[in-house]
């Protein structure tokens, strides 16, 4: 345990939140989860009710020499959810006193005080078990961090580093998946965006090899002609860019798309299918030139010759 730490978090309680001041605590194994008075361990400490009836200007208070009773534990006070104090549930009577501190109170305080400090290591628990990004260690290296992201990913070896699913974890939890929280993924993984824009029920035109009735792609029923448009199975996002320089990225194979597109998939599901547009100026493209010592590659799918001034190139990506 870090005993310098410690030290300072029980010196200045007021300065830190309680899920933050908690999980600094438990991050240092102190164990939080141990409501036993009589232990002389150093690795736990006791949580108490504050019994006064001051607004209170934090959620901890310092636990001072007149304020705490004969505990073997160092002591921290809670000022919210406990049996006594502004927020307690007991009768009024019992947390007038206990305020004013009036003889034969200690005992049935300190009674009190252990079902308190079980109410708040459970609280704490629970607020933790809802909460994985305030778990998350650096690269996943513990054993909760990669089930968690495995889970969410579906497969046994992450394709992208861990920390790109923390940024949009909120968002892949959903249940109601729309086109804001698609949004959200585009904007995250590419901030640099000057505008990202969503298209629905993009139609998308099918060739059918065999005209035949009962044959083909058919979808219960017979199919006449040779194309079939479908307008269900596809969405467009269009990302308007300010640098030729972050078009080079959104290439196949480029980091950039694979963390694009593994958040995407896994954000829409195999129901649909996402092709991806980048916009950008004509002024922002490059000029060519013929005679360079070393020439130059321009993957941008556009024409070459001298475009107008402020055209505005769609430039198609492929399928994420």
């Amino acid at each position: 345990m870090n005993v310098s730490l410690f030290n300072r978090l029980m010196l200045a309680p007021e300065a830190y939140n309680f899920f933050q001041f908690c999980h600094l605590l438990e991050s240092h194994q102190v164990n939080l989860r141990v409501p036993d008075l009589q232990s002389d361990s150093e690795l736990t400490l006791q949580f108490c009710a504050w019994p006064y009836l001051g607004f209170p200007a934090s959620e901890l208070k310092q636990s001072l020499p007149e304020s705490v009773y004969d505990y073997k534990l160092p002591v921290v006070f809670t000022t919210f959810m406990g049996l006594i104090g502004t927020d307690g549930v007991m009768p009024n009577w019992l947390i007038a006193e206990s305020a004013e501190k009036k003889d034969g109170m200690e005992n049935l305080l300190a009674f009190l005080d252990m079902f308190h400090h079980r109410m708040m290591t459970m609280f704490y628990q629970i607020w933790k078990r809802f909460h994985y990004d305030f778990q998350f260690r650096p690269d996943a290296s513990d054993r909760l961090s990669r089930a968690l992201l495995t889970l969410i990913h579906g497969k046994s070896k992450l394709d992208i580093d861990p920390c790109y699913y923390l940024g949009v974890i909120k968002n892949l939890n959903k249940k109601n998946k729309n086109i804001f929280g698609l949004k959200e993924i585009v904007q995250y993984v590419i901030p640099a965006a000057r505008e990202v824009v969503i298209d629905e029920f993009i139609a998308v035109k099918y060739a059918v090899p065999q005209r035949s009735i009962g044959t083909g792609i058919t979808f219960d029923t017979a199919v006449l002609g040779r194309f079939l448009y479908d307008a269900n199975s596809r969405i467009r996002i269009s990302v308007k860019l300010n640098d030729y320089a972050i078009l080079s990225l959104l290439y196949e194979n480029q980091p950039v798309r694979t963390v694009l597109k593994t958040l995407v998939r896994k954000y829409v599901g195999c129901a649909l299918d996402v092709e991806l547009v980048a916009k950008i100026s004509a002024d922002l493209l490059p000029q060519a030139q013929l005679n360079g010592s070393n020439p130059q590659i321009i993957k941008a799918g556009v024409t070459a010759g001298q475009p107008e001034a402020g055209a505005l190139f769609s430039i198609f990506l492929g399928v994420l």
